[in-house]
């Protein structure tokens, strides 16, 4: 089970750095839709692996950004720079 943890570990890290780099590439304030949803899946997915593996501050993060993707998709806050820079943090 550890060693399945530890590749869960090694997979997200590696995912996450992809898509920050498409993420902090972007043009301009907003975030494009595929890239808002390919982000939002991974981070489903990060979230769901994370909460089995008993890593719940991981759960709870990806949590909260996918509320902030969320929101920023049913236009309840702007998706401008600061918006970018709040997710790249």
């Amino acid at each position: 089970m550890e060693e399945l943890r530890r590749e869960f570990l090694r997979e997200t890290v590696s995912g996450l750095e992809i898509l920050l780099s498409i993420f902090s590439a972007e043009k301009g304030g907003s975030l494009a839709e595929s890239s808002r949803r390919d982000l939002f899946r991974r981070l489903h997915t990060i979230k769901g692996t994370a909460q089995t593996f008993g890593l719940g501050d991981c759960s709870a993060l990806a949590h909260r950004i996918e509320n902030l993707l969320q929101a920023a998709a049913e236009k309840r806050c702007q998706a401008n720079k600061n918006f970018k820079l709040l997710i790249l943090e």
